[in-house]
């Protein structure tokens, strides 16, 4: 049988009211989160936000699998360990916001890399991407998180990485978004790249 995104929302909202409601039950929440995913996998990206809410270790996999989600892009991978969320004692404690990008054209890379600096400024925790204009009107007005700041490193020991500074909070929705820019600015530019984030600082 297949399951529609109508029961994959049923799923969803019925182990996030059980997780609101019912600390003690999570091992059941997780089994509706479960099958909300094999209705929709796209769905994990917010099941792995759910999770991080109440700092619950499970959000790690849970983004992990959210990534392999994503649409492909010809020439791009993305490793399901891209902006990791760090666990501790089954706690979800901080997430890495650092992706290092080897490419077959390193110079381009880079160049895509800085086009999406200012892209990445303009979203939102929330995983949207704001136009200039809406950026500057939201702030006055709408409560959101965005980066601090984004930084192109370019090292020539090794591949370029371009990291954001949004104080190590986890945020399984504005991930997606980061690296959905970063790959559409490196296909604009016909660059063959992988990405991921190795444990070593950039």
């Amino acid at each position: 049988m297949t399951h529609s995104f109508d029961s994959a929302e049923t799923f969803f909202q019925d182990g996030c009211q059980l997780l609101r409601n019912d600390a003690e039950s999570r091992g059941t929440v997780e089994r509706y989160f479960e099958a909300a995913a094999h209705a929709d996998p796209e769905i994990a990206w917010r099941v792995a936000r759910e999770w991080a809410a109440v700092a619950d270790g499970r959000a790690a996999p849970w983004l992990r699998r959210a990534i392999t989600s994503l649409p492909t892009r010809a020439g791009i991978t993305v490793a399901p360990g891209t902006l990791p969320i760090v666990t501790e004692h089954g706690f979800a404690v901080h997430q890495i916001w650092r992706i290092t990008v080897a490419a077959d054209d390193r110079n381009r890379a880079v160049a895509a890399l800085e086009s999406a600096r200012p892209r990445l400024m303009r979203t939102t925790d929330s995983g949207q991407e704001l136009t200039a204009t809406a950026f500057e009107a939201a702030l006055a007005h709408v409560h959101f998180y965005s980066p601090n700041n984004v930084t192109v490193h370019d090292k020539r020991t090794g591949d370029p990485v371009i990291q954001l500074n949004c104080k190590d909070v986890i945020l399984p929705l504005m991930a997606r978004t980061v690296i959905c820019i970063i790959t559409d600015e490196l296909a604009r530019a016909g660059v063959t790249a992988s990405l991921s984030t190795p444990t070593e600082p950039a």
